[in-house]
């Protein structure tokens, strides 16, 4: 096959694909013009009444629409109205703990080192003995020493 035959075969599929889909269409509108030869229409064309629907422009106001048509319904759970729920529920809930005694020591916050301090203790021990040891060494050899000076 030449490109010329080639392409010939191609555009006759094509038009017989294009046949196929407008298939439905033309039968719709076989449909529609003898509905309108049974009505009595003398017009071969029906018009059909299609309501335009702005979606951002309001005619009445003659400019673009602004906030919601309808106002949210207050009965109806919304995530605000849960959120005030829940916050009105956690402040009932701290009044009546500050209202009973609280221990004030429970309240106070913990250092920033404190489990460092925990963990150090035992070790500190140890070291604190031998600074102790030490410290008794070098006193005993400054007493020798003045004593042999003297």
């Amino acid at each position: 096959m030449s490109l010329e035959e080639q392409a010939a075969a191609r555009k006759a599929r094509l038009a017989q694909l294009r046949g196929i889909k407008r298939a439905p269409e033309r039968s719709e509108q076989s449909e529609q013009s003898e509905q309108s030869r049974e009505s009595g229409d003398g017009s071969g064309n029906v018009e059909q009444e299609t309501k335009v629907k702005p979606r951002n422009y309001d005619p009445e106001v003659k400019g673009p629409r602004l906030g919601m048509e309808n106002n949210p319904v207050e009965e109806e759970e919304t995530i605000e109205f849960v959120a005030e729920q829940q916050q009105k529920e956690a402040l009932d809930k701290l009044t009546a703990t500050a209202a009973s005694d609280l221990d004030l020591s429970s309240l106070q916050p913990k250092s920033a080192t404190w489990d460092l301090k925990r963990d150090l203790e035992s070790q500190m021990q140890e070291l604190d003995a031998q600074t102790d040891n030490s410290i008794i060494k070098m006193v005993r050899q400054r007493l020798l020493d003045a004593q042999e000076k003297n």
